[in-house]
């Protein structure tokens, strides 16, 4: 009775924010991430609830967009959009964030209509009906992509985790299952899975 079996992951939300927007490196982000992990028994760390978008915060696509609206007048937030530029971006960096979401210790939590493009301001602004036929489709099939690969895998689900940073505008996460055992210690398959997301418009080589 004085334990809770989980809580919503916004450390990791807020560092993945923080990395995708240009407000810290991967070097950074690779060692907070670490740290939040090691902070966990494994059977918490690999049942947190890892978010990205919430109903008490802007849309993720306004965030990653750069334009949540927070600094217009609120009587005119209920009317505010995304121009096609910031659209475009925010679209990028939402499903780098989704890849990495989908590919670390936890369980991928989807507020409704992210996976639809929907934009909003805060709150109550992000809570609006689920656009039906006004769907990005395109993003839409990037969801179930990634939501298909995690359940493909268990070594995205179970594996073992590690961060790293080959430079500063790469962040990846190592995930292994070796000796016939997952990180709980239950019987799998052996198998490594290498995520990476470059959050700058330069080619990167990584060699690992």
């Amino acid at each position: 009775g004085d334990t809770l079996d989980s809580v919503m992951n916004y450390p990791l939300r807020e560092a993945l924010i923080a990395f995708l927007m240009g407000r810290k490196g991967a070097g950074a982000v690779a060692t907070e991430l670490s740290a939040l992990a090691s902070n966990y028994p494994k059977p918490f760390l690999y049942a947190l609830m890892n978010l990205m978008g919430s109903h008490d915060r802007p849309r993720i696509l306004n965030v990653l967009a750069g334009n949540d609206g927070n600094d217009i007048p609120r009587d005119k937030r209920a009317e505010h959009h995304l121009t096609p530029e910031e659209r475009m971006m925010g679209t990028l960096r939402e499903r780098m964030m989704l890849r990495m979401i989908m590919s670390v210790p936890g369980m991928p939590c989807i507020y409704y209509a992210d996976e639809a493009g929907m934009e909003g301001c805060a709150d109550p602004f992000c809570r609006r009906t689920y656009p039906w036929g006004a769907e990005d489709r395109q993003l839409l099939a990037y969801y179930r992509g990634m939501i298909a690969m995690r359940r493909k895998n268990q070594v995205l689900r179970t594996g073992e985790c590690r961060f790293i940073a080959p430079c500063d505008d790469v962040l990846g996460v190592i995930r292994t299952i070796e000796g016939g055992a997952d990180a709980l210690g239950r019987k799998a398959k052996d198998a490594c899975a290498v995520t990476l997301i470059n959050r700058s418009a330069r080619t990167a080589t990584v060699y690992l």
